[in-house]
């Protein structure tokens, strides 16, 4: 099954050149672009990035897809 991200959800992240995936949200779904989603997440530094990626791809998954360990998946964000 294709991952389709939404506005608000939980995501796992694998940015280029890392070996691990991070949480991510959505924070928007590009209408103008076919396939992208604009993501924020936070690196382990503390560091908090945002990224437009392509899916689906295996760099860019559904919560809980990338780290198998997450428990948070089923949490809503608040918009």
């Amino acid at each position: 099954m294709k991952y389709i991200p939404k506005v608000g959800e939980k995501c796992d992240y694998r940015p280029a050149g890392e070996k691990v995936y991070f949480k991510c949200v959505v924070i928007e779904v590009s209408k103008k672009l076919k396939n992208m989603a604009k993501i924020s997440y936070q690196m382990p530094t503390g560091a908090k990035k945002e990224a437009m990626v392509k899916y689906p791809n295996s760099e860019f998954v559904a919560c809980g897809k990338g780290l198998l360990i997450r428990t948070d998946c089923k949490k809503k964000i608040k918009s």
